[in-house]
């Protein structure tokens, strides 16, 4: 009742009623195509920003060995092709770039990464991917943008708005970006399960990816996405298990890829598949849980054992829900 109270307007009145004198929100743009999803998701994001790949932040790529950390210009740089903090995406590619755009709206972001085309001529930036996440830390509210990883390369200085006219023939007389169906088989959330924005070593570094950890998360179209793409869309489970609290109790854990991997990469279990250096295999370079700084981490704890005390029993129990060795009553919300 004290809610009607509150803001029903009445016919008549001596006092002004402001709430009479606020614009309702437009309608939700129904969403069936590319140029729609983006239109809908302006609608909660503010206007999907004009960028280039070149107003990114280039993404070190360094190599340390025999205690010394050099930043790599060109591969023959590299340790044996392997690099400090690879990307998973792009292993220790030089040139990739990350950069993010702030709007009005509740001060949403629109994060962009444009990954190099290693084949691209030295001194002639040239880019095959490129990802566009926005999202509004005040609802959630959250949408994916991806272009086709089809062997065709671009510039970085022109990036249409998705669903546009220049988006329709942006690329060598084709579409620039994935179309809707395109967008949706490729179910971003697969990976960005726990966040809009992933953190890892190769993001953070940069500092330009805003951490979000705790804040709502939900995927706009969600409905639309999920008849295109799969279920995969809809929110992750979150690891709930009692003695998983030593890791949970500061960040939620997803049952994807956050749980499959990164999970496993933050507490020193590193895929063999990651081009990392020795010298980021061994403690404290070999985790980044709890702290993405070596230095403090080696700090807090002095030895790996010390580390271990404290976090061994939460990462088993981890491993035993991400491996699904407990029941998934058990583990999952």
């Amino acid at each position: 009742m004290l809610h009607l109270l509150l803001f029903a307007c009445p016919s008549v009145s001596t006092t002004p009623c402001v709430a009479c004198d606020v614009e309702p929100p437009p309608p939700a743009i129904e969403v069936t195509d590319l140029d729609s999803y983006t239109r809908r998701c302006e609608q909660v994001l503010g206007p999907f920003p004009s960028f280039s790949c070149s107003e990114g932040v280039e993404v070190p790529v360094t190599v340390t060995t025999g205690g010394r950390t050099v930043v790599a210009r060109t591969p023959d740089d590299l340790e044996d092709g392997a690099c400090d903090r690879p990307s998973y995406l792009s292993g220790c590619t030089i040139g990739n770039r990350l950069g993010t755009v702030v709007t009005a709206v509740d001060d949403s972001t629109y994060t962009f990464v444009c990954r190099a085309d290693p084949t691209a001529p030295p001194g002639e930036p040239r880019y095959d991917d490129l990802g566009v996440i926005g999202h509004n830390p005040v609802t959630g509210d959250t949408c994916f943008w991806a272009v086709p990883i089809d062997g065709r390369t671009f510039d970085g200085d022109e990036i249409p708005r998705p669903g546009s006219p220049e988006d329709a023939i942006g690329h060598d007389g084709g579409p620039f970006w994935y179309s809707l169906d395109e967008l949706a088989g490729s179910t971003c959330t697969r990976c960005h399960d726990n966040d809009p924005y992933l953190q890892t070593p190769w993001v953070h570094q940069t500092g330009v990816v805003p951490e979000l950890s705790g804040a709502p998360y939900r995927i706009v179209a969600e409905d639309v996405l999920v008849d295109a793409g799969g279920e995969d869309w809809r929110p992750a489970r979150a690891l709930v298990h009692p003695e998983a609290q030593a890791c949970t109790s500061c960040h939620e854990l997803a049952d994807r890829f956050t749980c499959g991997t990164l999970a496993r990469d933050a507490t020193g279990s590193k895929s063999d598949s990651m081009p990392t250096t020795l010298a980021f295999q061994e403690w404290p370079r070999d985790r980044w849980m709890d702290d993405f700084d070596h230095e403090a981490l080696a700090e807090r704890f002095e030895t790996v054992a010390a580390w271990e005390e404290t976090y061994r029993d939460a990462v088993t129990v981890v491993g035993a829900c991400c491996d699904g060795w407990l029941p998934d009553e058990a583990c999952w919300r």
